[in-house]
């Protein structure tokens, strides 16, 4: 495990780690870090974005923002956002 700051990151969640923004769309991942302010990072842990939780990724675009689901829920989330957001694949196996 790293110290990420307040978060602790395992080495290999470390290096598959990738920009929220990056992933296309009909993946799952792993939420695994934000990389904001206290103010941002407030309302997206508000939302249940939080290290740990598995999101499955349902549109992303060159433009608008990406829809992304969490559980039942669906969240329209803009460029600046999810550029701040890092994730990994799921491992399912």
């Amino acid at each position: 495990m790293v110290d990420k700051g307040h978060k602790m990151v395992s080495r290999n969640d470390e290096l598959a780690a990738t920009q929220l923004s990056l992933v296309p769309s009909g993946s799952r991942v792993r939420l695994v870090s934000h990389d904001c302010g206290r103010g941002l990072a407030a309302r997206l842990e508000a939302m249940g974005l939080r290290p740990g939780v598995e999101l499955e990724v349902i549109k992303t675009a060159s433009w608008g923002p990406a829809v992304i689901a969490l559980g039942a829920c669906r969240l329209a989330l803009g460029k600046g956002i999810i550029s701040r957001i890092t994730v990994a694949p799921v491992d399912h196996s």
